[in-house]
């Protein structure tokens, strides 16, 4: 049996899954984004409680479905109510152990009893046996006139919340399970009241409820689940000249049986999947010791870590990088291989005397009251050409600037006519991801 006092501890390895890194790791890699399953509402279950429950019968505690808390939503032609917003974890023979989000209510207004069920939860094995429980409570409204009371939310219960054990699911066959590697159906499965939640509402005043009675035994429950869609996510956990760079890996959603003998992620050029068997290819396709092969006993509820290690020396700053994962032992394509984009810096990665670039101004036309002149500026560095942008500021009571983009290293400002005499300028580069920002300051004379 089943009783807790708060809501069990979630797990997101099925439906919704976070990525589970610690220490530099952690703050290298963001947590990865919710997977959308189960029709989009992330996993589901559907179960009518029992004909007398779910009765239209004003005297009984129906279905009270402006009572339900979302993601929990009830079918007045049906007369099935649905949680949503599952996780958990499925085991590739079809086991599971999963929860689910939402409140439903039971009220009888002519008496005001109220039954409240949330955050159901299932644990079952390969055939669909095993135990539904939920968060339970009851208590009785006094809002209203006697014998059409209305039921309040902010009323405290007569007992409860309390988890318990709801019911016994058993007598189930693999015929009512379907699984896939897309996820798991679990098809009317049948059960009884459980000792323990009757024991627990035996003072609310339609404990009676959950007698022997055909019409007051459980109805079947149905459960839709969708396994997480694999994803990978990076971060860059450190990158210094010397220590060369550190690439934080993040796998989520790696429970199906194509990734059961463990994976492989390499850092290598972004834009493709590498040919690894064309010629002078293979493995060299990939940053030389930037690899790692993720065994199975590293993945722990669909979810892994790695850390790829590059030496500067072995990278090209004039190239973008990713990290390929695919599973082990088949041969990586582009259905089953996951590319997952890596930010680089590449400022840190250069040494402090290449990082500062060289700014000069040169007059194509020397300046001038009469006309428009024109001024070439250059960014360069011992890496080569600058990219970014920089911005031409000449120091006057009347104010004049113009902002460029580089092009190869390089761009024109068309400057406008000034009056005749001396003048400052203020030359500012942005920066970009290999070079510093950077100012610099003279002076011009202006002509008639």
């Amino acid at each position: 049996m089943i009783t807790r006092t708060t809501r069990r501890p979630v797990r997101r390895s099925l439906i919704a899954a976070g990525a589970l890194v610690a220490g530099a790791l952690a703050a290298a890699v963001p947590t990865a984004p919710a997977q959308a399953a189960g029709a989009g509402s992330g996993g589901t279950i559907t179960w009518g409680m029992s004909t007398y429950l779910g009765s239209t019968n004003p005297g009984r505690p129906n279905p009270y479905a402006a009572g339900y808390v979302a993601p929990a939503t009830f079918d007045a032609t049906s007369r099935l109510s649905t949680w949503g917003a599952g996780s958990g974890t499925i085991a590739d023979t079809g086991a599971a152990d999963l929860d689910f989000d939402g409140t439903s209510v039971n009220f009888a207004s002519t008496s005001g009893s109220w039954l409240r069920i949330s955050d159901l939860a299932v644990d079952v094995d390969a055939t669909g046996n095993g135990t539904l429980s939920g968060e339970v409570s009851y208590g009785m409204s006094t809002t209203g006139t006697p014998g059409a009371l209305t039921y309040d939310p902010a009323q405290a219960p007569s007992n409860g919340p309390t988890r318990v054990a709801i019911v016994a699911l058993a007598g189930n066959t693999a015929a009512d399970v379907a699984r896939t590697d897309a996820g798991v159906t679990y098809t009317g499965l049948d059960g009884t009241w459980t000792d323990e939640f009757k024991s627990f509402l035996a003072a609310w005043p339609y404990a009676a409820t959950f007698t022997t009675a055909a019409d007051r035994q459980p109805l079947p429950v149905s459960i839709a689940a969708t396994t997480a869609t694999a994803a990978v996510q990076t971060g860059i956990i450190s990158a210094t000249p010397s220590g060369g760079l550190k690439v934080g890996v993040a796998g989520t959603g790696f429970t199906s049986a194509l990734h059961s003998k463990g994976v492989y992620a390499g850092l290598a050029v972004a834009g493709g999947l590498p040919e690894l068997d064309g010629p002078d290819q293979g493995m060299g396709a990939f940053v030389p010791g930037a690899i790692d092969f993720v065994m199975a006993n590293r993945i722990t509820d669909g979810s892994f870590t790695s850390i790829l290690a590059a030496a500067t020396s072995d990278l090209d700053r004039t190239k973008s990088y990713s990290v390929y994962v695919w599973p082990h032992a088949t041969n990586p394509t582009p259905a089953n291989t996951i590319e997952a984009p890596v930010a680089i810096n590449w400022s840190k990665l250069m040494p402090a005397s290449k990082r500062k670039p060289t700014v000069k101004v040169a007059w194509l036309t020397k300046p001038s009251a009469s006309r428009t002149s024109k001024a070439k500026v250059t960014v360069r560095g011992q890496a080569g050409a600058a990219t970014g942008k920089v911005t031409l500021r000449l120091v006057d009571p009347d104010g004049w600037k113009s902002t460029k983009t580089l092009k190869k290293g390089a761009t024109t400002f068309v400057v406008p006519r000034l009056r005749p005499g001396k003048w400052t300028y203020v030359l500012r580069y942005a920066g970009d991801r290999t070079y510093q920002a950077s100012t610099t300051r003279g002076s011009f004379r202006a002509t008639r």
